[in-house]
């Protein structure tokens, strides 16, 4: 490699873009938030708990993380970080009751979050040693495998929790899963040799994109202005994004009454354009400035969050839920059956008889008649409704029924 030192770093991309891909699978948390709810009766805010965790500790571990790697090398690090986050999913798969929702906020939250931001911050601190003619271009690449993790994970997820009715089980799959392509991934982790040099690249000394040269450590960063701001940049910025996905399969179901699995593949789409903006801002990055990125990006998430809250379910016809209503009503067979009927008739009519017998078809005046005729045919169906006085207390013949007085049959509206 001495005549060609950046020989196989583009190598080190795609492993570092698969181990991503397998921590950026928390991502698609909120295809199991309704599964959890129902399962074990939790609130919304105590199925969405375990994520909030992880992602309230990814600190913890990049913080050690990093710390660690400065002495050791991305390949320990990555490698013990993955460990650790596969073995915390896989041992969240042991939740099987309402009362254990401590365990699942152990393993995946603490566990799975702690080993998450070990490995996230190992690809991306070794890939600029790597690429410091292209820092944002490959930090964004980096960083997109995370943002592309629930591309796949959410419709595998879906499918899984879709042939199962303990649903924390899916878990351990996945982390099967999410286990190997770490190990797989961060097996080539390594750093450049010692005086490495893009050959032909000098830093440069202007422009708005100037990439820096000086490593600080951490006492020196905290004694600088910048990074409190880029700390508080961070922090917004993460609370809004991890505040939309960690309900964006609920929210598509409840504002665009959606299915789950249409959900779900929302979730992979988000994904998608997730992974997608982080390459594409960090090129642009590149070109135009830092700062100036952020301010078109924030200002974008302004605009999104100001609309979002206007979006509203689409309408729903009221006769279909009269009809749902009708159907959900006890009843026997025969009037399950005259409900039936008159659930298909056309919406344009109703049809009566003449007393000489013969059908009369005359137009609803409206869609409340509708409703009218099938709660008359609901009423009739129920039990106390068809009994005599008499035999409610113990008159006349058991079991025997008569209609009331003052009903008819339905079929005179």
């Amino acid at each position: 490699m001495a005549d060609k030192p950046t020989r196989g770093r583009w190598g080190l991309v795609v492993a570092a873009v698969l181990v991503q891909l397998a921590i950026g699978a928390v991502y698609a948390w909120s295809v199991f938030n309704k599964p959890l709810q129902d399962e074990f009766g939790w609130s919304k805010a105590e199925a969405v708990l375990p994520f909030e965790v992880a992602i309230g500790t990814i600190f913890i571990g990049s913080l050690i993380g990093g710390r660690i790697q400065d002495r050791t090398g991305p390949r320990p690090v990555a490698l013990g970080g993955g460990l650790l986050y596969s073995a915390g999913i896989m041992l969240a798969s042991l939740v099987s009751s309402s009362d254990q929702l401590w365990l699942l906020v152990l393993t995946y939250g603490v566990m799975g979050g702690i080993g998450l931001g070990a490995v996230y911050i190992t690809p991306i601190a070794m890939l600029v040693k790597w690429f410091p003619e292209r820092r944002g271009l490959i930090t964004g690449i980096a960083v997109a495998g995370f943002g592309f993790g629930a591309v796949i994970t959410a419709p595998v997820a879906k499918a899984l929790l879709a042939g199962t009715d303990h649903k924390p089980g899916v878990f351990f799959p996945l982390g099967v899963g999410y286990l190997v392509a770490v190990l797989l991934g961060a097996t080539f982790f390594r750093n450049p040799p010692e005086g490495y040099k893009v050959p032909g690249w000098e830093p440069g000394t202007g422009g708005r994109a100037v990439a820096g040269t000086r490593v600080y450590t951490l006492s020196e960063a905290l004694r600088t202005k910048q990074w409190y701001l880029l700390t508080a940049i961070l922090a917004l910025n993460v609370t809004c994004g991890i505040g939309f996905i960690s309900q964006a399969s609920d929210s598509a179901q409840a504002v665009a009454g959606v299915t789950a699995t249409t959900a779900a593949t929302m979730v992979g789409i988000l994904g998608l354009f997730n992974g997608g903006g982080r390459i594409g801002w960090a090129w642009l990055s590149d070109h135009i400035g830092r700062m100036r990125v952020f301010v078109v990006m924030f200002g974008i998430e302004a605009v999104c969050f100001v609309l979002l809250p206007h979006a509203t379910a689409p309408a729903r016809n009221p006769g279909a839920s009269s009809a749902a209503s009708v159907s959900s009503t006890p009843s026997g067979a025969s009037t399950h059956r005259e409900r039936k009927n008159l659930e298909s008739m056309p919406a344009a009519s109703s049809a009566s008889r003449e007393p000489g017998g013969r059908p009369v078809v005359r137009p609803w005046p409206d869609a409340g008649a509708a409703e009218s005729l099938m709660a008359r045919a609901s009423l009739m169906s129920s039990p106390q409704s068809l009994q005599s006085p008499a035999s409610g207390s113990g008159s006349g013949s058991p079991g025997r029924r008569r209609p009331s007085r003052g009903c008819r049959s339905p079929r005179t509206p």
